[in-house]
């Protein structure tokens, strides 16, 4: 059979038939170009494990703001990293601390001993606890006394603080206003000691300790309002923790 060239009749079973055929050259099929493969996302490691960061507490004010909104560890001025609490005393926590207020000292270290006091032993045959190793993580133990109150100025701050290097020693601080108890708290812990009790008493009354001459037995009521301490009766002294 010949080519066909635009016009064209071919004769198929009897039958004719026209067949229009262009001049221009057959278009050839373009070969099939791959498709460029896009490379994957890369994976962002920081978006899949995010490290948690310590608080970081740089001043008093930082460390009063923490009172009932954060448990767990900070960092003081990124200088030391010290577990933090608000926490929820009871009548026997303010009773095995209550000693210190009559035996300790203001402003200066004395270690618990044992009382034998009851056995009527003299304070020459109290033994002192064993030592025990320098602490690894002091503790910020922080209570009601620090919530806001009602008539606030009122109050003084008892402050127990105890010695990373020498556990079994406590110092008693006394501070007359809730933020020159911040100072006093963020101060002691910046040096890696523990805050490990905090109670705000009315400012007329005498801890033990601060008037040694009179020595007053003493009972310790846990209260939770400066109205409350001011109604504890005669005998007795109301203490908010």
């Amino acid at each position: 059979m010949e080519p066909l060239n635009k016009m064209e009749s071919l004769t198929v079973s009897g039958e004719q038939l026209t067949i229009s055929v262009s001049d221009a050259p057959l278009r050839q099929p373009s070969p099939r170009q791959p498709t460029p493969r896009q490379p994957s996302p890369a994976i962002a490691i920081s978006n899949l494990i995010q490290p948690t960061e310590d608080k970081v507490v740089n001043n008093s004010r930082d460390l009063l703001a923490l009172v009932d909104e954060y448990e767990g560890v900070i960092e003081v001025a990124r200088r030391q990293t010290i577990y933090c609490t608000t926490y929820p005393l009871t009548t026997s926590d303010l009773a095995s601390i209550t000693w210190i207020f009559t035996t300790g000292r203001l402003d200066g270290w004395s270690d618990k001993i044992h009382s034998y006091y009851t056995i009527n032993a003299s304070a020459r045959e109290a033994a002192p606890y064993p030592i025990i190793e320098r602490v690894d993580t002091p503790i910020l133990r922080l209570s009601a006394a620090l919530r806001p109150q009602k008539d606030e100025g009122k109050l003084k701050f008892v402050i127990v603080v105890q010695s990373r290097n020498t556990p079994v020693s406590y110092k008693l601080v006394v501070s007359n206003s809730k933020k020159a108890a911040g100072m006093d708290m963020f101060y002691e812990v910046l040096n890696g000691n523990s805050i490990v009790f905090v109670g705000a008493v009315l400012k007329g009354v005498a801890v033990p300790v601060e008037n040694p001459m009179r020595f007053p037995a003493v009972v310790w009521k846990q209260v939770e309002s400066v109205e409350e301490a001011e109604a504890v009766g005669e005998g007795a002294v109301g203490i908010i923790c």
